[in-house]
């Protein structure tokens, strides 16, 4: 699991594993617009969302779209996430995440 800040200070949780090849996300980069990239072919998800934003596998230039092809593009696994007094909660369990939007434990 990889817990990050968007540029606005939100925190999110989301897989740390590029559903395209196994990459280690924390190796890529946060964009602006609430998205975490890849740093192997450059796919980015919506870390709100988990749902692919813009081109899948679109580097590096011609090998990106034939290793794009071994897989359709896939969904990046989130967590609930939140930060309470100072510390980072994240639900592990996604059958809890309304837990977390209601604000409730259990």
């Amino acid at each position: 699991v990889l817990v990050v800040r968007d540029f606005d200070g939100n925190v999110f949780a989301v897989s740390n594993v590029c559903p395209h090849l196994g990459t280690p996300l924390h190796t890529g980069k946060i964009t602006a617009d609430g998205a975490i990239v890849c740093s192997q072919h450059r796919s980015a998800w919506s870390l709100a969302t988990g749902e692919v934003k813009g081109e899948w596998c679109p580097f590096p230039p011609v090998l990106g779209k034939i290793t794009g092809a071994l897989q359709p593009p896939t969904p990046l696994l989130t967590y609930g996430a939140r930060e309470v007094a100072g510390q980072i909660e994240v639900y592990l369990n996604l059958d809890a995440k309304k837990d977390l939007e209601t604000k409730t434990y259990g």
